[in-house]
């Protein structure tokens, strides 16, 4: 009896789900000698993950963290398992810096009403 590629399997899976979810696209997919089915697009906002995860269940983990060089990235990942198939998806893209309101809290600010007062 032939031993069967454990590549095989998470490779239909893969092909039935773009097949009926075309609208999953941007990601790259590979799967791994185990059989573990790796998708990432590095230039995604999150939301591709976030809608496979309603597709095929899980819930997408999201961390921001600063690189080195002083760039604030977000990191969304997705681990589950979808018709016995171990998917690992991630996606990450460059966070705007948050703008922080240097006026403390309580500080009344006068409203323009466009008239002379």
């Amino acid at each position: 009896m032939a031993k069967r590629n454990p590549q095989q399997t998470p490779a239909q899976t893969l092909a039935a789900l773009l097949a009926q979810h075309p609208e999953v696209m941007g990601l790259t997919w590979s799967v791994d000698p185990s059989g573990v089915l790796h998708g990432s697009n590095p230039d995604d906002d999150g939301r591709t993950v976030s809608h496979l995860a309603r597709i095929i269940g899980g819930t997408p983990l999201t961390t921001t963290t600063t690189n080195p060089i002083g760039d604030r990235l977000t990191l969304t990942a997705l681990v589950t398992v979808w018709h016995g198939v171990h998917f690992d998806v991630w996606t990450t893209h460059e966070t705007p810096v948050e703008v922080e309101d240097a006026r403390p809290l309580g500080h009344l600010v006068p409203a323009l009403t466009g008239g002379p007062r």
